[in-house]
């Protein structure tokens, strides 16, 4: 990650508590190397004040990101969105592909079964619905 001159550049494709946990570590231990820039789109309603740089709206599809990587040169982007959040995520991907800007993914951890619970399987998000 060296791309672009002083403190290396993260974009985290927030509007989760992780995700503004993880902007809010960056700039807490490592604000003197890098600097963390939050996306929050649109559906993020009334968001917690978040550590960084902080910027609203969408992208444009995929090739709005990969221009806003470029142009802002992010050496890393970190999604960070909600699980369901199948578009931008696949967006992030099709993005970082196109400028070779490394991506990673922070992911919740499943949610475990309690003796209480009553869940309904279904096979995919298509039969949720």
């Amino acid at each position: 990650m060296t791309r672009g001159a002083g403190r290396r550049r993260l974009l985290i494709l927030g509007g989760t508590s992780e995700g503004r946990a993880l902007a809010d570590a960056v700039e807490t231990a490592l604000g003197e190397t890098y600097e963390a820039v939050t996306a929050l789109a649109g559906a993020t309603r009334a968001p917690a004040p978040t550590a960084g740089t902080v910027r609203t709206g969408g992208f444009g599809g995929p090739e709005g990101l990969a221009a806003f990587l470029r142009d802002r040169a992010i050496d890393c982007l970190v999604d960070a969105t909600h699980p369901f959040a199948a578009r931008i995520s696949a967006h992030a991907r099709m993005a970082c592909d196109a400028t070779g800007t490394a991506r990673l993914l922070l992911l919740r951890p499943a949610w475990p079964r309690h003796r209480d619970d009553d869940w309904i399987e279904v096979a995919d998000m298509a039969a949720a619905r």
